[in-house]
């Protein structure tokens, strides 16, 4: 399976199965916890990314950006790939860090950027500069992806993919393209950073797990058999993760493993 492939060249995340009593730290990859956002981005999309475009790809991302402009877009060399790390945008203040993005979406006339969220909030602040949110992070190092690039015909989106039906604050925050200005105060230097800003606000989108399950499912009568079955393990496991998001770990252990015992469920997470 592609996880399988993805943890072993991922290097960073590949190690052993973390105690259930985990705190985040260099000898528990964040990726081996029952309750890892990595784990559940990895385990969609990479059955997803083997999937014919319009049975996932074309109607979320019209749905998550208000359009119908994927429909019929061009995915000439369709990539997708995990945790790719991303230049920080130059002549900030405040330099930051490279930023890695969950999962990566690129074609010939666009790139998106996926930020996956399962039960973690997006952050209001980053490490190097607390006035930084996560998301006009993404938004300014999306955009400067693809100028740095100079691929000034691969439009740059940003994707937040939450647990929640209704999209976080944040996200609603910067569909303002005023919003979007203020916080991008180093964009001020360019002549044009109004007309960034309104470009950026229109490429923000949110969609939710069980959106993307719903697109899926209503989606499966055109696909071919094999791939029915795998897009119909992705369903049921998206709706299984929704259902135990806000469980405890001892409620979601009663609920997914009702016949083991406490010790017996400790040693096998191992």
């Amino acid at each position: 399976m592609s996880l399988v492939i993805e943890l072993e060249r991922g290097g960073r995340k590949a190690g052993h199965v973390c105690d259930p009593s985990y705190r985040r730290g260099r000898n528990c990859p964040l990726i081996l916890r029952q309750t890892s956002e990595d784990l559940v981005t990895a385990t969609v999309f990479g059955i997803l990314r083997r999937m014919p475009a319009a049975l996932w790809l074309r109607p979320l991302l019209d749905q998550a950006f208000r359009t119908k402009r994927f429909r019929t877009c061009s995915l000439t060399g369709l990539e997708v790939s995990f945790w790719q790390t991303v230049a920080p945008p130059a002549g900030r203040a405040h330099m930051e860090g490279f930023t890695e993005a969950d999962v990566l979406i690129r074609a010939r006339e666009l790139v998106v950027f996926v930020e996956a969220k399962y039960r973690a909030q997006l952050a209001t602040r980053t490490t190097e500069d607390e006035s930084r949110d996560q998301v006009i992070r993404l938004l300014d190092v999306a955009f400067e992806m693809a100028m740095a690039s100079q691929m000034f015909t691969r439009a740059p989106y940003l994707l937040v993919l939450g647990a929640t039906p209704s999209e976080p604050e944040l996200v609603t925050r910067y569909r303002s393209a005023t919003a979007v200005d203020q916080a991008l105060v180093a964009r001020h230097r360019h002549p044009d950073h109004r007309a960034i800003a309104q470009l950026l606000c229109r490429r923000l989108g949110y969609a939710s797990w069980q959106d993307l399950a719903a697109i899926i499912e209503a989606h499966l009568e055109d696909a071919g058999r094999t791939e029915r079955l795998l897009l119909g393990d992705v369903v049921d496991y998206i709706k299984l993760k929704m259902t135990t998001v806000h469980m405890t770990s001892e409620a979601r252990r009663q609920m997914l493993f009702p016949d083991l015992a406490d010790g017996e469920l400790a040693e096998d997470e191992r």
